[in-house]
């Protein structure tokens, strides 16, 4: 017995593991490493994530949102007031109009909750104020805060370009 633990205490230690690959460098199987930036930090829960506000603006609108909804504020070209306004929300598609000619839309980066969403028109008639509720597929409970995959991150996958109003079917004259 003696004899074993002897060979076992006289046994070199195995080598160290290698350094892992740097950016754009082969890994021992031959696959290339993404070129990633080692420091940015992955967040998972928003609770986790800098405080960095989401929001943005496109042509005649401006946005913001978090984890539940998102609020758009476009811009109306003449004062209106509710009665001049006209919001067509569907589960993924918006579409903004004023006397009957769409000013915004497209389908939506995202799902909505049309019947808990809102819309007013500001106490000066220049904008049309709308919250739309986003439609969770997973809700948040406690066990499971919201993460960045609620977050959009942009209002419409496919916007509507403003040149595309102008042959829009309702601002056809007749």
């Amino acid at each position: 017995n003696d004899d074993v633990a002897a060979s076992q205490a006289t046994k070199t230690p195995p080598p160290p593991p290698p350094p892992p690959p740097q950016p754009g460098q082969d890994d021992e199987a031959g696959r290339r490493r993404p070129n990633r930036n080692p420091n940015k930090p992955k967040f998972g829960k928003l609770s986790e994530a800098p405080a960095i506000p989401v929001d943005g603006e496109g042509q005649g609108y401006s946005w913001s949102e978090n984890a539940d909804e998102l609020e758009l504020r476009v811009k109306a070209p003449t004062a209106v007031t509710r009665h001049d306004v006209k919001v067509d929300l569907r589960p993924m598609h918006l579409v903004v109009s004023v006397h009957d000619k769409p000013i915004l839309g497209g389908r939506l980066a995202g799902e909505v909750a049309p019947d808990d969403s809102t819309w007013a028109v500001s106490e000066d008639g220049l904008t049309v104020d709308l919250v739309l509720a986003k439609q969770k597929r997973r809700r948040p409970s406690p066990d499971r805060p919201p993460t960045m995959e609620d977050i959009w991150a942009t209002v419409f996958m496919y916007p509507l370009p403003p040149k595309d109003f102008e042959h829009h079917p309702k601002n056809q004259q007749k």
